[in-house]
């Protein structure tokens, strides 16, 4: 009897394992499809002359920026320069959930052409992109990105949100 109980006991513990493996893979599943629409979004938003100012965390997002220069802090409510035209589109999006349901990585590449008001024209853009996004109420906000031109390509004309 007590040889059935200590196998009837490990046989809930194991369940229980599976049960929380199976619900945390559930929700990296949920995370990753719901990032990759986000960052599809992004795109979708500065392709139509729109900034994705509205998807930075209220906190902030601390970002490097693919013309090479320094850290940029931007808030949530940042000024940038009117977009002219863009045909920037991610690539190769890969997810990289941190804390299920809270925080996550996208790594991808993006690549078009871009031009803001009164800065010159990016022919090439090619670069690879990280994107951390934390969840805030209902939704992925970004936090921090790091962007870096992929050889043979060109970075942003842009060093800061500064006009």
């Amino acid at each position: 009897m007590k040889k059935l109980h200590i196998i009837l006991m490990m046989f809930v513990g194991l369940q229980s394992i599976l049960l929380a493996d199976h619900h945390a893979n559930s929700q990296a599943s949920k995370d990753t499809e719901e990032i990759t629409n986000t960052v599809h979004k992004m795109y979708e938003m500065v392709n139509n002359k729109k900034h994705w100012t509205s998807m930075i965390s209220s906190k902030g997002s601390h970002e490097f920026w693919s013309s090479g220069g320094f850290l940029n802090f931007v808030k949530k409510d940042a000024d940038f320069n009117e977009i002219e035209n863009n045909t920037i589109r991610p690539k190769d999006i890969k997810i990289v959930p941190v804390e299920p349901g809270k925080v996550a990585v996208a790594m991808f590449y993006a690549e078009g052409s871009e031009k803001q008001v009164g800065r010159p024209a990016v022919d090439h853009y090619m670069t690879r992109a990280t994107v951390v996004f934390a969840k805030e109420e209902g939704s992925w906000k970004i936090r921090a990105m790091h962007w870096s031109p992929m050889s043979g390509g060109q970075g942003t004309s842009g060093v800061s949100t500064e006009k």
